[in-house]
């Protein structure tokens, strides 16, 4: 069951009240707070400069340098915020921003926005931002949490970590992380479903995702943490990752390096966490955990008390392995019920400067000096050896709320990772997002408090150092807050403010989020005398000019005159003096590497060596991937391989129910697409960074455990003298394809599904084989044999020979009109008649000839087994007498008017194509089937395709087809013994066709195929010395080669009606 987030028409404070109430259900009930109003929208991006001393005093959120609003309506852009650390290696730091209520990928999917710093002053939509990751589901909330990862795969880019905790990937609720790495280009926009790391949660409503920082300490390189406050009854998680394990898809429960579980039921473990720094001063970061929720165990009286009282758990570095808190380093206790002590936690940097990092905890809910919900945040101070545990009420410092339900503590964090008041110390920042002193009814705030070696005791946030209020009435200023790094990169640390419920001037709810720049004034130094310039080697650049090299060289030396010598492939060699800021070009250059040394000019002394690759040669013609496919436990597993030598290319795969992947490829790369339910899959090849399409392909994934096929039921029956085959495929997944083969060439084929029926009519008398093969594998499943015999038996009694079966009588030429007495050879058991020979049994029917129109059934030669007479010796005496028909002298001979049925040898017999197990059809899409004509162990039979059951089609890009309008379809239809050898289809068009290459032999290009109608051979033996087709290369399309020797033709053509189609064959062992 999916949970429900906040409808977008639903009231601010209704949106509020759900909000609170998914995470802390059972607590309610104890402490009997009332829910608090949490529904913020978007982050903020730049405040004003406001003195040279730093930040101080009080501004509004208005005065921002840079501004940035959510991109849409109720988008809530704003709803967390952080520094991203450096994503694109530039030099500036970045900032991400969470809007959990975007669209873009679905409702209330979510998104998370990158910007680069440096920062410009201005107001800007976020949909001009640089990155957008985009919810993949709706629901996700995407962006609900965001934080910097650190460098997790150490490749010199920071990464990014996004929390989606209403993902449903393995169970409603069960949460995500994504992590994205950085890069020198990232897309505009990414589906987080393209995340480097998926990290999923692993139990229904356990919300992994609500809370994800980065977290260095681990048994293993820096990765990052992320909470799950709803996970196990409640007591809810904080799973820690390793930066080694950040690959592919992960489940939390069983691929984190550490799990820190909650102490008890409905403690909300989880509900924020952060990495702490180095708490104990011993060289290693620890991480620090909130409760929100914690209540004591023990009797009613202490649970009374603490109800809900919330909790922060400190733990030291080197963590590994399953853990309860209960046995963390430091437990941090709320003072009161109900205080809600760990919504909120953060590293606070070193805020009473004596080397050890300090931690600082928010309680929204608490009272100060008896103020409902006016909110505390409390800091800790680091020490080597702290108190295990403790009440907050011993904090070091206290901040609290200026007024009633301000809510200070919702957010916090250190401000910057240095100081941000120009005095040398760490600050801190306090978010109170229902601050209403300002700017407005829960216009909220954000304070920003000095750090100092003096600072001790409680302090109200009237008194602090700066405060920024939120722009309007219900902004919600302060919902998230965290340090900026040095956005603006003028050396100083800046802060960000979110207020996810600012409305645009013309949207509501879109967010917003602000970049406070400190304005800290540098160090004034003396500039020292210049020393004598150290010269340096040239500036050099390269390009392509009509395939050939251009290198361009520019002397950057402000004193020094330089001497340039250039040497290259095939003994290339050229020398220029270049002055201060001149330049020169060398054209013309070929393909290869140049060595480029600059000397201080007139003498010897090298400055600088270079080495030029050139390389300007008409650009490869980029191909599709390659694909492979395989089964693993009954999942399909796609590989997909970049065969270009130069060309980056991007592949994109979507198959059944939504799949949909992405993944870019350098020359030669390799990438694996697991977990493949069955069905038909397209892969699109672009080149890199383009939407220039080189391929398109569609792979069928059939994984299933398959069940062991049978062979088709078989039901006959006689209609009007005419046989009748009812077949039936029995299977309950397999779908096979059936053939059936019999008298006078007959031979049809058909594809049943499992369950599905068919039947063969008209049928005449004679011996049927009916053949069953798997339709995806091609294995013969069952043969069998079928015997039709539906004409209506010869009576025994030659009285009424109404319906002769026998062909005229050859013995008795003056008397056609009697063929019907040759039947009696079918009696031998009455040899006591030839007794009577001179009373012939009927010699007054040849006067009637009722039927002499019978002779047109010759089929019925099988009647006369026994043409010889052994029991009656005496009856060949009387052949002369042309009323005695029961003398059966030459009846042997009528096994002679079968001849018609063998078909005249054509004048070219159709050559035999060996080893060919598959073949494609290249057609214009207006034929839908195809007759394939096979060699079943040296007989000729048929097979009939439809393209809908095509293995694998290919688009006309296809490079070795290449022609627009086509498609190719592959039948995949034979085995070993048996082969596919042509097409069938009288209504031959054009006998050329195109061959792809590699196909039967070594065929490439247009060849010249024999027209030939394979009618006459079907149901017949086809002998070894019928030829093998070699193919022949080379002819232009359309172009015929009327010289191929007999048995190296190609008889495959374009065919239809009015369609036109390509065949290719493939080789068994291609």
């Amino acid at each position: 069951m999916r949970r429900s987030w906040p409808s977008r028409d639903m009231s601010r404070g209704s949106i509020d009240a759900l909000v609170f109430a998914t995470l802390v259900v059972t607590s309610a009930v104890i402490a009997g707070v009332v829910a608090p109003t949490e529904a913020e929208t978007t982050p903020s991006v730049t405040a004003q400069q406001t003195a040279p001393s730093g930040f101080s005093g009080v501004s509004n959120l208005s005065e921002a340098e840079t501004k940035y609003l959510g991109e849409a309506e109720n988008d809530t852009a704003g709803w967390s915020v952080a520094n991203a650390g450096d994503i694109n290696s530039d030099g500036a730091d970045d900032l991400i921003v969470g809007a959990p209520r975007n669209d873009s990928g679905g409702a209330n999917a979510g998104a998370a926005y990158i910007v680069y710093g440096p920062t410009n002053p201005d107001e800007v939509s976020l949909a001009d931002a640089d990155v957008k990751l985009v919810g993949i589901s709706d629901g996700d909330a995407a962006g609900w949490s965001v934080s910097f990862a650190g460098d997790v795969n150490n490749d010199g880019y920071d990464d990014v970590i996004v929390g989606a905790p209403g993902n449903d990937s393995t169970a409603p609720d069960a949460g995500a992380a994504y992590v994205v790495h950085g890069g020198h280009w990232l897309p505009y926009e990414l589906s987080l479903s393209e995340a480097n790391a998926t990290l999923q949660g692993a139990d229904e409503d356990s919300r992994a995702g609500w809370s994800v920082a980065n977290a260095s300490g681990l048994d293993g390189p820096d990765g990052v943490a992320v909470g799950a406050p709803l996970r196990n009854n409640s007591a809810g998680a904080v799973y820690l990752l390793s930066g080694d394990q950040l690959r592919g898809t992960i489940e939390l429960a069983d691929g984190a390096t550490a799990t820190l579980n909650g102490e008890s039921p409905g403690d909300q473990a989880g509900y924020s966490v952060s990495n702490a720094g180095d708490v104990n001063d011993d060289g290693t970061s620890d991480v620090i955990v909130g409760a929100n929720n914690w209540t004591a165990t023990g009797d009613e009286e202490a649970r009374t008390e603490t109800a809900s009282a919330g909790a922060a758990y400190v733990l030291y570095g080197h963590l590994s392995g399953t853990r309860n808190l209960s046995s963390a380093d430091i437990r941090l206790r709320g003072v009161d019920a109900g205080d809600r002590a760990g919504w909120s936690v953060s590293n606070a940097g070193d805020v009473n400067n004596d080397s050890a990092d300090d931690v600082i905890v928010g309680a929204p809910f608490a009272d100060p000096d008896e103020m409902s919900a006016a909110g505390t945040a409390y800091i800790v101070y680091g020490e080597s050896n702290p108190q295990a545990d403790r009440s907050l009420a011993d904090a070091n410092v206290t901040l609290t709320g200026e007024s009633a339900r301000d809510r200070a503590g919702f957010a916090v964090s250190s401000a910057g990772s240095g100081d941000v008041t120009c005095d040398n110390v760490d600050d801190v920042l306090v978010g109170a997002p229902q601050n209403n002193s300002t700017g407005g009814n829960f216009s909220g705030a954000a304070y920003v408090v000095s750090g100092s070696e003096t600072l001790s005791g409680t302090r109200s946030l009237t008194d602090a150092t700066a405060k920024f209020h939120g722009e309007a009435p219900g902004d919600r200023a302060g919902r998230s807050v965290s340090d900026a790094g040095d956005l603006d990169n003028d050396t100083f640390d800046d802060i960000v403010v979110g207020a996810p419920r600012h409305d645009d001037s013309d949207a509501l709810n879109t967010g917003a989020a602000y970049v406070a720049t400190s304005d800290c004034e540098a160090k004034q130094t003396p500039t020292p005398t210049p020393p004598p310039e150290e010269p340096v080697g040239v500036d050099i650049d390269k390009k392509c000019v009509d395939e050939q090299g251009r290198i361009s060289i520019s002397n950057p030396n402000d004193d020094t005159a330089v001497d340039v010598r250039i040497a290259g492939p095939d003994g290339y060699s050229k020398t220029v003096t270049l002055h201060p800021g001149e330049s020169a070009s060398f054209n013309d250059l070929e393909d290869g590497h140049y060595t480029i040394k600059t000397f201080v000019a007139g003498t010897h002394d090298r400055i600088d060596r270079s080495t030029v690759t050139i390389d300007c040669d008409e650009p490869e013609q980029p191909t599709g991937v390659d694909i492979d496919k395989e089964c693993i436990d009954e999942q399909g597993t796609l590989t997909v391989t970049n065969p270009n030598d130069e060309t980056d290319v991007r592949a994109e795969i979507s198959g059944p129910d939504g799949y949909s992947r992405t993944v870019t490829l350098e020359p030669g790369e390799s990438e694996h697409f697991d977990g493949l339910d069955d069905g038909h899959y397209t892969v699109r090849t672009f080149v890199a960074g383009t939407d220039d399409k080189i391929d398109h392909r569609t792979i069928r994934i059939n994984c299933d455990e398959p069940e062991q096929p049978t062979g088709v039921d078989i039901n006959k029956k006689c209609i009007d003298e005419q046989g009748t085959l009812a077949v039936t495929n029995p299977n309950d997944e397999t779908k096979v394809w059936v053939e059936v083969t019999g008298a006078d060439g007959y031979s049809k084929t058909v594809t049943l599904h499992p369950g599905e029926s068919t039947r063969f009519d008209n049928l005449d008398d004679g011996e049927y084989s009916v053949r069953t093969f798997n339709k995806e594998t091609h294995e013969r499943i069952d043969h069998r044999a079928i015997m039709i015999g539906c004409d209506k038996p010869t009576p025994e009694t030659p009285d009424t020979p109404k319906k002769p079966y026998t062909p005229d009588a050859p013995d008795t030429p003056e008397d056609p009109d009697t063929p019907e007495t040759p039947d009696t050879p079918e009696t031998p058991e009455t040899p006591d008649t030839p007794d009577t020979p001179e009373t012939p049994d009927t010699p007054d029917t040849p006067e009637t000839p009722d039927t002499p129109e019978t002779p047109d059934t010759p089929e019925t030669p099988d009647t006369p087994e026994t043409p010889g007479t052994p029991d009656t010796p005496e009856t060949p005496d009387t052949p002369d007498t042309p009323g005695t028909p029961e003398t059966p002298d030459t009846p042997e001979t009528p096994d002679t008017p079968d001849t018609p049925k063998t078909p005249e040898t054509p004048d070219t017999p159709p050559p035999k194509f060996t080893g060919c197990t598959s073949m494609i059809v290249y057609s214009d899409t207006s034929v839908s089937e195809f007759t394939v004509v096979m060699d079943d162990e040296n007989k000729i039979t048929t097979v009939k395709v439809s393209v809908d059951n095509a293995d694998e089609t290919f688009d006309g890009s296809n490079p070795n087809f290449g022609v627009e309008g086509f498609t190719g379809y592959k039948f995949d239809l034979g085995t070993e013994d048996r082969q596919v050898i042509g097409l069938q289809n009288p209504d031959r068009i054009n006998p050329n066709y195109d061959i792809d290459q590699g196909s039967c032999g070594s065929a490439s290009g247009v060849v010249d195929g024999v027209p030939s109608d394979w009618t006459g051979m079907i149901g017949n033996s086809v002998g070894p010395d019928e030829g093998e087709n070699t193919g022949n290369a080379g002819n232009a399309p359309g172009q015929s080669n009327n010289n191929l020797p007999f048995g190296t033709e190609l008889l495959l053509g374009w065919f239809g009606v009015v369609g036109v189609s390509i065949v290719a064959l493939r080789r068994w062992n291609h």
